[in-house]
């Protein structure tokens, strides 16, 4: 019986395909030891990929192909995500081409959405499965012992052709996840991510949901509106053992919202300053549903920086769009927690159909803004129209396609003819490559994102230089 290969989701960045420890995928490593199969991760740390700049998507897809020893892959998981949707596919489709023996399977939260319409449009993928993996994962591997074709109908969480779909409920209790220092591969894959230069902060997932209802977001619809968390004691344990297995001491928490609850959060940041004060972490969370007091908790608890999705300069686009945010409240709180030493992220978005070139003015020079009053890094990205969400199906006579390259991925990898049939066969499903029509228009929204870049990367080489002459 072969192998299962589950390969990360194809993330490129500049032309390039850095490592990536994609925590989930070592979670299913983890249990598939526990519960029978040989199960590997695909590793994009080899020294061909750190230095190489492919030309165009397909040049990539044969690359991460080539990786892939058919003799002993059996099955092939792809993990996917909106941004580089398109070339996961077009690699599993390679795939099959070159190997048509080889079982393909897709997951993550890009395929989950458009599970059925996938297994329509590509007869090279076998099943999706659809939202969490885990308890779907131990039931697939329990088959497998007993017969080597691994039928999938019936199983719930599974979408296969010819058989209909049985969801699965989501997983209640966190803390029965494996832990992932447990998988055979991620330690060395934690020491290659932190020898290419992608951050010495490990992946560690504390929560699960999002109660958020952001028009944009495809978030809840992957992981559901109740936000779940691991234990207080779960966390610290899995510090401890990252630590043991791995050396660090610096995690980056998984969850779209750290401060949902308020007060779980602020609990977390005392035990972790009375069990673990060696240990410091970064998280992602509306800063906004934080009072000013709260930020001394979190650098006592060991916080030291946090992602904020600013989203826009404007209160009435904020509220379009189901933030939910208070935009003056989360600004006081960035400037003051930038003034306390921790390393603020943030993001801003462009393009919302009834944005003016005003609009967009704005928020480009907030996020200018930021920067100059010392947030650690700063992003500005056009708007995404994921398959699934209130934003697509509302803008769904306004997506348009730009040709050649797509101004929503900001990977810079130019399309291929393959890629471009591909997306031509089935647009809906690759909706996340297009861009919205809108009140200031395409250029304006493309200009916007490029100086915006530009701006961060300039403060970012004067930060540097900054930094050098110090020393």
């Amino acid at each position: 019986m072969g192998s299962i290969l589950l390969v990360p989701p194809l993330n490129v960045d500049q032309r390039r395909l850095p490592p990536t420890l994609t925590y989930g995928l070592y979670s299913l490593q983890a249990l598939a030891k526990d519960w029978g199969g040989d199960v590997e991760v695909l590793s994009f740390a080899r020294p061909d990929f750190r230095a190489r700049a492919f030309a165009c998507s397909e040049e990539m897809v044969e690359a991460v192909v080539d990786l892939v020893d058919t003799d002993r892959h059996e099955i092939v998981g792809f993990s996917t995500m909106c941004g580089s949707f398109h070339h996961s596919i077009a690699a599993a489709c390679s795939l099959v081409r070159r190997s048509p023996k080889t079982r393909v399977w897709l997951g993550g939260p890009h395929a989950s959405i458009a599970s059925r319409p996938l297994l329509e449009a590509f007869s090279e993928i076998e099943a999706v499965f659809v939202g969490e993996s885990e308890a779907t994962f131990r039931e697939v591997l329990s088959r497998r012992e007993e017969t080597a074709d691994t039928p999938l109908a019936g199983i719930a969480g599974v979408c296969a052709r010819n058989s209909p779909f049985v969801p699965r409920d989501l997983i209640a209790d966190l803390d029965t996840l494996p832990y992932v220092d447990e998988a055979p591969g991620f330690a060395d894959a934690a020491a290659e991510s932190r020898g290419t230069g992608v951050g010495h902060a490990l992946p560690l997932e504390a929560e699960r949901g999002c109660p958020g209802r952001c028009s944009f977001c495809s978030t809840s619809s992957f992981w559901g509106r109740r936000v779940r968390k691991k234990t207080h004691s779960r966390v610290i344990t899995e510090m401890h053992r990252l630590r043991a297995s791995t050396g660090t001491t610096s995690f980056a928490l998984i969850g779209d919202n750290a401060a949902s609850p308020r007060a779980h959060l602020l609990a977390l940041c005392a035990a972790m300053h009375e069990q673990a004060p060696d240990y410091q972490w970064i998280c992602q969370l509306k800063v906004d549903q934080l009072e000013e007091s709260d930020l001394e908790v979190l650098w006592q608890g060991g916080c030291r920086g946090f992602f904020v999705g600013v989203e826009s300069a404007s209160q009435d686009t904020l509220d379009r769009i189901h933030k939910g945010a208070d935009l003056t409240k989360e600004l006081r709180l960035i400037d003051a927690a930038v003034e306390l030493g921790f390393r603020v992220i943030t993001s801003f978005i462009v393009g919302f159909p009834w944005e003016t070139k005003g609009d967009i003015e704005r928020t480009l020079s907030l996020h200018a803004d930021l920067l100059r009053r010392g947030v650690f890094y700063s992003m500005l990205s056009a708007v995404c129209p994921l398959p699934g969400t209130e934003l697509a199906r509302s803008t769904r006579g306004r997506l348009r396609k730009r040709a050649g390259i797509s101004l929503t991925s900001s990977d810079g990898l130019p399309y291929g003819p393959e890629t471009i049939k591909m997306m031509e066969r089935c647009p809906e499903l690759f909706s996340q490559l297009d861009y919205v029509e809108n009140e200031a228009g395409w250029a304006e929204v493309a200009a916007t994102t490029q100086a915006a870049s530009m701006f961060a990367e300039r403060h970012e080489r004067a930060r540097h230089k900054a930094r050098q002459h110090a020393e």
